[in-house]
């Protein structure tokens, strides 16, 4: 009686801390953007297809932990993906959110994160580290990269109404490309040179603390 009570007693414990699923669906618009850069907290995976929407499905699994803490998670929309549009550059970004480390029953809960997104075909995506904070020079580079996009599609020709031109309104408009495209490329060159230095100071001043109080080699 007593081994059968016992048994009772365990098994009532640690119930209601198992294994919580959760997936959630959000659609986004392309809308201007030319491109997508991502920049989310867990696994990803692309998918491209025909749509001209795109879809992340979120699939989240906590491991030792009760259903309220899933509810919690939910009400604070700790998994909702939070864009952005600029320059022509779709921003994807994971919410910043507290990381809780929560002990039940003596074993501490874990949490998987696995984002999948559908992309409309022919769509350029960057994938950026969640870690890793973005500089003002990364986001000006990127900016002038879809700008550089964006100026190569008034460069085609093929679209140009070139019968109704005047020779002198088709060499107006080849200057003004030529001038543009020439700005900007000075520019993206002028923020990945600061982009190099800022890495190369980082990189000596990692060297010079892993050496501090080194001795002699």
């Amino acid at each position: 009686m007593k081994k059968a009570l016992l048994f009772i007693l365990l098994f009532t414990s640690t119930m209601g801390f198992s294994q919580i699923k959760k997936t959630l669906h959000q659609t986004f618009k392309l809308g201007e953007a030319e491109s997508v850069t991502l920049k989310v907290r867990g696994e990803v995976s692309i998918e491209q297809w025909e749509g001209n929407r795109i879809m992340a499905e979120t699939k989240v699994v906590i491991n030792n932990a009760p259903q309220s803490l899933m509810n919690l998670y939910m009400k604070e929309k700790r998994y909702d993906l939070e864009t952005s549009v600029e320059e022509g550059v779709l921003w994807i970004k994971s919410k910043k959110v507290k990381h809780r480390t929560l002990i039940f029953k003596g074993v501490e809960s874990s949490e998987t994160v696995k984002i999948k997104l559908y992309l409309p075909k022919n769509v350029p995506v960057n994938i950026e580290d969640f870690e890793k904070e973005i500089s003002d020079e990364q986001i000006a580079a990127g900016n002038y990269v879809a700008q550089l996009r964006q100026l190569e599609k008034l460069e085609d020709e093929s679209k140009w109404n070139i019968d109704e031109m005047t020779l002198d309104e088709y060499d107006e408009r080849k200057a003004m490309l030529a001038e543009k495209r020439a700005a900007l490329e000075k520019a993206l060159a002028e923020e990945e040179a600061k982009i190099k230095a800022n890495e190369e100071g980082a990189a000596e001043e990692d060297y010079g603390e892993g050496n501090e109080d080194g001795g002699d080699y």
